[in-house]
């Protein structure tokens, strides 16, 4: 006797979509990338490899499930110069073939104009937005502290002892001014430091401003990489941490119905609230645990959610 447009039927079943991250790799080709970094490595063979690595890289492993792009960025030291440099591949799903093909042909060219590249990514990113409901993601990495478009070289201070130049500090303030605009367009910037950790606190002021923290107080998570192996888990560690466990469906639910509807991955229950829960929005369910773990390791699984007739609210 219900008017609900769901009061005949014996389940209402649906197939969430899974939210799929959208992230560009930003990567320092500068000429200091071509320092050596342990293992028979430079700075950036170690990050061609934890990205591209045929069994190990991070693009390789989850290419089906983030919408992936690069830009290699650095500027010519030419008079003028050409600033910012950026060698890209457009972002895409299953991107992993030009990836790799862009990371192999890579070579240490000249500077780190930091906050330039990442302001032609915030632009790239509102001229070729991604599909609705898809996390915007920067993942800077790079090996130094940066230098600008009008200031090429500042002078560098590896004494700890000793204070910053001026100049150094002013470009530092540039890269970390164009971190709080890529968050205020709606990108989350993570920073990763490929480096001898002299960085100060410059990975922690960056990781604040991508992350719309304040800068003295905030401690959003930054990362800092001296070798092959820590590199390899910081990119995994960043990107597996943004591939979403979050499903979406394509009616609203009344979330009051949740503790009767059952979830399933590969025909395996899911336990409520302990494995899955439905948002209070009605339409985003997520998947906990190590349910999460399991369904970011599936390549392509079969989410069926099924609730009782008369949840769908109009």
């Amino acid at each position: 006797g219900s008017a609900m447009p769901d009061s005949a039927c014996p389940a209402l079943h649906f197939t969430p979509s899974r939210t799929t991250p959208t992230v560009q790799l930003l990567l320092d080709e500068s000429s200091s990338m071509n320092a050596n970094y342990g293992g028979g490595l430079t700075r950036l063979q170690a990050m061609r490899a934890a990205l591209v690595d045929p069994t190990n890289g991070v693009v390789t492993k989850l290419a089906s499930q983030v919408v992936f792009g690069v830009s290699l960025y650095t500027g010519t030291g030419s008079a003028p110069p050409t600033c910012p440099t950026l060698d890209s591949e457009p972002r895409m799903i299953n991107n992993l073939g030009p990836i790799r093909t862009l990371l192999n042909a890579a070579a240490p060219k000249s500077n780190t104009p930091t906050a330039a590249s990442i302001d032609a990514v915030v632009a790239d990113f509102a001229a070729n937005p991604p599909a609705p409901n898809s996390p915007k993601i920067i993942v800077l990495a790079t090996d130094g502290l940066p230098d600008t478009c009008a200031d090429q070289n500042p002078p560098q201070q590896t004494d700890p002892s000793k204070p910053l130049d001026p100049r150094q500090l002013a470009a530092n303030a540039t890269a970390v001014e164009a971190a709080k605009r890529a968050f205020a367009a709606g990108i989350r910037l993570y920073f990763l430091f490929i480096g001898d950790a002299q960085a100060r606190n410059h990975p922690q002021d960056m990781a604040n401003a991508g992350a719309g923290l304040d800068i003295t107080t905030g401690r959003a998570p930054f990362f800092i990489a001296t070798n092959p192996t820590e590199l390899s888990s910081a990119f995994n560690t960043i990107i597996g941490g943004v591939v979403s466990c979050d499903l979406r469906l394509d009616n609203q639910l009344d979330p009051g119905d949740a503790p009767n509807g059952v979830v399933t991955i590969d025909d395996r229950k899911l336990s409520y609230p302990d494995e899955w829960t439905l948002d209070k929005d009605g339409i985003t369910i997520h998947i906990l645990g190590n349910a999460c773990t399991m369904l970011k390791a599936a390549t392509n699984p079969v989410v069926d959610a099924a609730f009782p007739c008369g949840t769908i609210i109009l």
